[in-house]
């Protein structure tokens, strides 16, 4: 396959939500591939979602909100 030392290949299809006052104003649907080194037997599905998950959050719980009630980024 060419990838060095990959175990897995994970898909993660998203649905996101947008909402404004309660109501969601759009849905949105992407896919996101990714390659790990750690093998099926060291890590199920599930724990594989739970590190991406992770390794999100601060993006998610931190940046999101400083962008976009502080405009940091602007």
């Amino acid at each position: 396959m060419g990838l060095a030392g990959a175990a897995q290949i994970v898909r993660i299809d998203r649905t996101t939500h947008f909402l404004r006052k309660g109501k969601v104003i759009e849905i949105t649907q992407d896919t996101a591939y990714g390659v790990t080194s750690v093998w099926p037997d060291e890590a199920d599905p599930d724990r594989l979602l739970d590190e991406v998950r992770g390794y999100w959050a601060i993006e998610t719980k931190q940046h999101y909100r400083r962008d976009h009630t502080q405009w940091e980024d602007h």
